[in-house]
C-alpha cells in the first residue's frame, strides 16, 4: 500500500510529483514493466522511485541484457535499492571465477547461474561464502583490478576523442588555407593571370 511504501521510503513526500511520474514512466516504458509490476516495486523497493530515471534504465538494462534477468527476477532482486558499480563489481567477478555463464543469443542463462537476488542481496561475506566461494581478499584484488582497468580504459576513450577533434580541426584549417589559396589567384590583375598559372603549374610539377 501507499502507506507501507512511505514508511519504508519517507523521501517519497519530499519528492516533486513530476519527478515520481516520470519515474514511474521510465519503468513502464523504458523498462517494460507492466502496471502490476510498477505497483510491485513501489510496494518493495518505493526508493526506486526517488532514483534518476536513466540509473533506473541503466540498471534494468544490465540485470536484463548481461545476466539474463527476466522482469519477474528484476524486481525480486531489489536491484533497484543498489548502484550499478556494485552489482557490475560482483557480477564481473562470478564472470571470471566462471560462476556467471553469460546469457545466449536468446536471452537465457543455464540453471547453474546463480539467482540475481543472490548476487544484489546477499552480504559480502555470504556473497563469497555461499555464491562466488572465494576468500575477501581475492575480492578486494579483483576490484583494485577492475578500477584500474576502466580508469585505462576511460582514459583512452578521452585520447581517442581528443585525437578525433584535432584531426576534425586540422581538416577544417586546410579547407580554410585551400578557400585562401583560391581567393588570392583570383585577386591577381588580369595581365599575371597567365605567367600566376604557368608558375602553379611549374610548381606542381
Amino acid at each position: 500500500s501507499l502507506q507501507s511504501s512511505l514508511s519504508r521510503c519517507p523521501s517519497l513526500l519530499s519528492i516533486p510529483h513530476s519527478r515520481l511520474l516520470a519515474s514511474v514512466q521510465c519503468l513502464k516504458t523504458r523498462c517494460q514493466f507492466s502496471s502490476q509490476q510498477v505497483q510491485k516495486i513501489l510496494n518493495t523497493t518505493p526508493e526506486a522511485l526517488t532514483q534518476d530515471p536513466n540509473h533506473l534504465e541503466e540498471l534494468f538494462q544490465y540485470a536484463y541484457f548481461r545476466m539474463g534477468g527476466k522482469h519477474g527476477d528484476i524486481i525480486s532482486s531489489g536491484i533497484f535499492q543498489k548502484s550499478l558499480y556494485e552489482i557490475r563489481v560482483r557480477h564481473h567477478f562470478l564472470e571470471r571465477l566462471g560462476r556467471f555463464i553469460p546469457p545466449n543469443k536468446n536471452g537465457l542463462c543455464p540453471l547453474s547461474n546463480p539467482k540475481i537476488k543472490e548476487v544484489v542481496q546477499l552480504s559480502e561475506e555470504d556473497f563469497l561464502s555461499r555464491i562466488a566461494r572465494s576468500s575477501s581478499e581475492e575480492f578486494n584484488i579483483f576490484q583494485k583490478i577492475l578500477e584500474r582497468e576502466e580508469r585505462e580504459s576511460a582514459e583512452e576513450i578521452e585520447e581517442d576523442q581528443d585525437n578525433l577533434s584535432t584531426d576534425e580541426e586540422f581538416s577544417e584549417n586546410e579547407e580554410e588555407s585551400e578557400k585562401e589559396d583560391d581567393s588570392d589567384d583570383e585577386n591577381y590583375p588580369e595581365s599575371f593571370q597567365g605567367d600566376q598559372s604557368k608558375y602553379k603549374n611549374y610548381k606542381n610539377k
